[in-house]
């Protein structure tokens, strides 16, 4: 879900995270909250928040500001007492997914690929996504420097800056959808520098650049903007804002923490923390969107 909403071309291409990807606002991004209903008669709180910020959310004292402002609306929002919900913060997807095993989670926040990744791990059912630029989806475009005859084709061998997003299997099936082979005929590489790996794609070192919407929108700042190239651009996304495990919250109460999170947007307090993941709003999400993706996931 691209985290800390920014008008700067800086901040929005080194800051991502929340949906997806995130990165509930950009799409790139992976931010993953997770709450877990206990049993009241253990001493653990009843509801567990576990956020992952192993694509761009940063150290846990940077995320800290807005986990505590996030966590403590939908606190009031669903009338929790202090010692009624727990906050963990992991910083790695090995990390989250052993969070997801022991912690049987109820809720999670998380971006698409996270989704995809770890539905097995957690079966999880959406609930939201996340609206941002007036729509809940987004498109992935590879960016190269502008030259003569340039295709994804011709990329064959070379690099792939990605930021936070690496899995293999969703890059190739979803985001390419089968146009290339990954990670044989481009090589995956990370990046937490977007600019510095754009400047080195503009100077004609080589390489390709993949990003999302708000990543792309966010290029025309850019001095070197008119020397770039987008060769790919792929299907509308989904960008997934909330899911539920129906196994572990047999009181159905997802819908009343799903309509928090969508008052959140729209209640004075609550709009500042939507700004600061650059999320317009929330709506509910499109399953059919979502299972046609995930089967694309899957290999169907």
């Amino acid at each position: 879900m691209r985290f800390f909403g920014s008008t700067t071309v800086g901040a929005t291409l080194l800051r991502q995270g929340f949906v997806g990807q995130a990165r509930w606002g950009t799409g790139v991004s992976a931010f993953l909250l997770v709450l877990t209903l206990a049993s009241s008669a253990t001493a653990a709180p009843a509801v567990r928040f576990l956020i992952s910020g192993n694509a761009g959310m940063g150290t846990k004292e940077e995320a800290e500001p807005f986990v505590q402002r996030f966590a403590g609306f939908v606190a009031a929002k669903l009338k929790w007492s202090a010692d009624h919900y727990e906050v963990r913060y992991a910083t790695t997807l090995a990390e989250t997914r052993k969070e997801l095993e022991t912690w049987k989670p109820g809720f999670a926040a998380l971006s698409l690929d996270l989704w995809l990744q770890l539905k097995k791990v957690a079966p999880m059912t959406p609930l939201l996504q996340a609206q941002v630029n007036g729509k809940a989806t987004t498109r992935y475009r590879v960016v190269v420097k502008k030259a003569e005859g340039v295709t994804l084709e011709s990329l064959k061998g070379a690099s792939l800056a990605v930021v936070g997003m690496e899995d293999p299997v969703f890059l190739q099936r979803v985001v390419f959808r089968n146009r290339i082979s990954l990670p044989g005929d481009m090589t995956i590489q990370a990046t937490p520098r977007p600019l510095r790996a754009l400047r080195g794609i503009a100077q004609g070192k080589g390489g390709a650049i993949l990003l999302d919407d708000a990543q792309f929108a966010s290029l025309k700042e850019l001095p070197f903007f008119a020397d770039l190239l987008v060769v790919y651009e792929s299907p509308e996304l989904p960008l997934l804002g909330l899911a539920y495990v129906p196994a572990n919250v047999p009181d159905g109460s997802h819908q009343a923490f799903a309509d928090a999170m969508v008052s959140m947007c729209k209640d004075p307090e609550g709009k500042g923390i939507c700004e600061m993941a650059n999320i317009e709003s929330f709506v509910p999400a499109s399953m059919g969107l979502l299972n046609e993706v995930a089967g694309w996931y899957d290999g169907k």
